[in-house]
């Protein structure tokens, strides 16, 4: 059992040391920062050694019994060992115990990630182990050779009371970082903040010349992949979205809030910092009166489109406490046409179509819009559905690089049908969550990330100058937190309350933020003009000048009294998100039924002679009638579909007609003047067929129609 116990002690020795030095390959990490990382696995190495010689010390049961409490410690060790390791690959970042007590509840969520973070290298962590371990076992020597029992016991009892308490007190290696940090402590408590929050309530309802309002959220898309913000070679990986840079108001210097999803959307759409808490708790119990909900009670149609999972993170739950009407995730998606890719992510051109019809059809209600639409395929693992084409510069995260040019095509075939066709004026917003970084401080992805790369974001307006003003840039700070306020300015919508933050297309900037990451006590940003302070809780804390330094590549270290003051402005927009959300009862949410898969066909164009059935109002009116026809002359009525685009209760199929401004451009351009569509709830029966028939025109009209 000496053997066994000392083979896994050397066991961990070569893991831990794999890990640093891989650390230091893949990521970039500083040889320094590493080199005394290893220290501290060197300490917790010698550690589990004192415990073995310790525990080969006693004879009989004694022995047994601290023998096989030294067995599970060590294996416990080994296996925190290979996973934390792989985490930090991934991630650029330790495995806290922050993130496992997250993904314990959340096994079935979790799953997936964890299996796109399956690499070669656990083969060669687990192989390097096993070759280490034997090694050791068929070199070691008994526990008797060895002066004496007595001696080996005081010099292990010796080790541990020196390095017990070392390692307790907050020098953790890599295996040890699963305990719970104590940099939640090194701050001292809250203080104030420089905004003040209360809740909004509608005053004067949507004008009748209010705009419509399209967001669209760009996915873990990093500000320097556009063109107004990096370089030239940028357009080739954005080039619709770089296009309307010259016709757009873009915003210098946006900045993130908390570098996730969910929480990047309560910062967008709800215009209050989200709740600190690293769970979506606002999925659960949300008490703040957000954009849509404002929109809609203005008179506005609101819809949510997105094609990740609605189930992840409970995405759905949360934008319908936001108050949208009409929510589409990827589970309403056309899956036989388009295919998932990664573990939560959907071929984007699938958004096209829902969102353009629903759309036309909320015009052709009088209505203005309000709609937003998220995107998936640039969050890890970076599985775009379509290669990058030939001559696009990049640089060397290729798949990452294709998953946000997939995005921009599809937003551009979206944004063309939307951009179009409205009676009303149409606002587009483009936006990103957060960025995306690829060790260039060392860290990866974006959730622990409180760098440029992942907290600037990229942030234009298009529309009309009488909406906008003239094309131009915005200088100074500005905020996620600035779109709520901006939206209802440009909607024309009055509301009571006070927001935190401001009409970025009218009023000045902020003169500091706050951001923090997604763990929240892990890491964190403050940023006054061009000085930006860099808090992490693994790593010293840094002041950048981003005016001379953009990259951040020369930080200067901070003294503790900076670092405490910087902390607890951290710590004070954290206490006044948590009593904003807290304070309270939440508001009362009707989460909608998911709509019906959609299972239609493109829309179907019908003869240019369709007759209008009440000349005196405005627009076509057809007058038609649909049926099902199964394989044995079966004929069944289908009704028209509701407002929301699918069957009415207690049909399984219906029809649609389409005109004016909700007419597709393929049929208006083939010069119809009429298209149907179709929707089903349930798949129609095998050789079925939908036939439609409208009242025509007079002959005369009739003549010389395709």
């Amino acid at each position: 059992m000496y053997r066994v116990l000392l083979a896994m002690v050397a066991a961990l020795a070569a893991l831990c040391v794999a890990a640093r030095v891989e650390r230091i390959a893949v990521l970039g990490r500083p040889v320094p920062l590493e080199s005394a990382a290893a220290a501290t696995d060197v300490a917790f190495v010698a550690l589990a050694w004192a415990v073995v010689v310790r525990a080969a010390a006693f004879r009989g049961a004694a022995g047994r019994l601290a023998a096989a409490v030294g067995f599970g410690a060590l294996a416990l060790s080994i296996a925190s060992a290979v996973v934390a390791a792989h985490y930090a690959l991934h991630t650029g970042s330790p495995l806290s115990f922050a993130v496992v007590a997250y993904a314990v509840p959340r096994l079935a969520e979790v799953a997936d990630i964890v299996r796109t973070g399956v690499d070669p290298l656990l083969a060669v962590h687990l192989l390097l182990a096993a070759v280490a371990g034997f090694v050791v076992a068929r070199r070691s020597p008994r526990p008797v050779a060895f002066a004496s029992r007595r001696r080996t016991g005081l010099v292990a009892t010796a080790s541990l009371g020196f390095l017990g308490p070392l390692l307790l007190a907050g020098v953790r290696p890599l295996p040890l970082e699963l305990l719970p940090s104590p940099a939640a402590d090194r701050a001292p408590g809250p203080g104030t903040v420089p905004w003040r929050y209360a809740p909004a309530a509608v005053t004067r309802p949507a004008p009748e010349d209010a705009p419509d309002i399209v967001v669209y959220v760009l996915e873990s898309t990093r500000a320097d992949l556009v063109r107004p913000y990096g370089p030239p070679e940028a357009a080739s990986v954005t080039p619709y979205l770089s296009s309307l840079a010259d016709e757009a108001v873009v915003v210098d210097r946006a900045y993130a809030v908390v570098p996730h999803t969910s929480k990047a959307l309560v910062a967008l759409l709800c215009g209050v910092p989200p709740h600190p808490e690293t769970a979506v708790v606002e999925a659960a119990r949300l008490s703040v009166p957000c954009l849509p909900r404002l929109l809609a009670s203005a008179g506005y149609r609101t819809a949510f489109f997105q094609s990740a999972h609605g189930a992840f993170e409970d995405r759905r739950s949360l934008v319908a406490r936001m108050g949208f009407e009409h929510i589409v995730t990827q589970e309403d998606l056309d899956a036989e046409r388009f295919s998932q890719v990664g573990y939560v992510a959907m071929d984007e051109r699938a958004l096209v179509d829902p969102v353009s019809e629903w759309i036309a059809g909320a015009r052709a209600d009088g209505a203005p819009v309000f709609a937003v639409v998220l995107s998936s395929v640039p969050h890890h693992p970076y599985e775009p559905p379509d290669p990058l084409p030939p001559g696009v510069a990049l640089g060397s995260e290729v798949a990452y690089a294709a998953a946000v040019h997939h995005v921009d095509r599809a937003f551009a075939a979206v944004d063309r049908q939307v951009a179009t066709g409205g009676a009303r004026d149409t606002v587009r917003i483009f936006v990103a969550d957060h960025g995306e970084a690829f060790g260039e401080h060392g860290l990866r992805q974006h959730d622990a990330v409180p760098y440029e790369e992942v907290l600037r974001v990229p942030l234009l307006f298009v529309g009309p100058p009488s909406r906008l003003g003239r094309p131009r840039r915005v200088a100074g700070l500005r905020s996620q937190l600035d779109l709520a306020p901006t939206i209802l300015s440009l909607s024309g919508v009055e509301t009571t309350g006070t927001w935190p933050g401001r009409d970025l297309l009218a009023e000045p900037p902020h003169a500091r933020l706050v951001s923090w990451c997604w763990f929240a006590d892990t890491c964190g940003a403050v940023v006054a003009g061009w000085h930006k302070w860099v808090l992490r809780g693994d790593a010293p804390d840094v002041r950048y000048d981003l005016g001379t330094d953009p990259l951040e590549g020369a930080g200067r270290p901070i003294p503790t009294t900076t670092s405490r003051r910087r902390w607890a402005e951290v710590r004070a927009w954290q206490a006044e998100s948590r009593r904003i959300h807290e304070a309270s009862p939440p508001l009362p949410a009707t989460l909608p039924a998911p709509p019906p898969r959609r299972r239609r066909p493109p829309p179907q164009c019908m003869a240019a002679c369709v007759a209008d059935d009440d000349p005196d109002t405005p627009g076509l009116q057809p007058r038609c009638s649909a049926h099902l026809v199964t394989r044995h002359g079966e004929r069944i009525e289908v009704p028209p579909c509701t407002r929301d685009g699918g069957p009415p209760p207690g049909a399984d199929h219906c029809f649609a007609p389409r005109t004016d401004a909700a007419l597709p451009p393929h049929c208006a351009r083939r010069g119809y003047n009429m298209a149907v569509t179709f929707g089903s709830r349930v798949p129609a029966p095998p050789g079925a067929t939908f036939d439609v028939s409208c009242r025509l025109a007079s002959p005369e009209a009739c003549r010389g129609a395709p």
